[in-house]
């Protein structure tokens, strides 16, 4: 990821990883949701955009969000989205 955020900051790159990125998320997405799994659009992509966000901090500041929060953390995002137990 981090090697992804220096090439976006590089203009001539840019087109190229938003257009890849947005490719794997649509993917990502599309497959969620035809798979029946719990969650609409807009819970999938607050998960996405929370997870993403989670990643790229453990990369490049490890150890602002301890590691021993972390799985507490991804359980409560997941229930706040899609709610307990995965309802629909």
């Amino acid at each position: 990821m981090r090697a992804g955020a220096r090439r976006a900051r590089r203009s001539q790159a840019r087109p190229d990883l938003t257009r890849v990125m947005r490719e794997v998320r649509d993917e990502d997405l599309r497959f969620h949701l035809d798979s029946g799994l719990p969650g609409d659009r807009t819970a999938v992509t607050l998960m996405y955009l929370a997870m993403t966000g989670l990643m790229l901090e453990q990369l490049t500041l490890p150890g602002v969000v301890p590691d021993e929060e972390t799985e507490g953390l991804i359980s409560a995002l997941v229930e706040r989205a899609i709610g307990p137990e995965g309802e629909k």
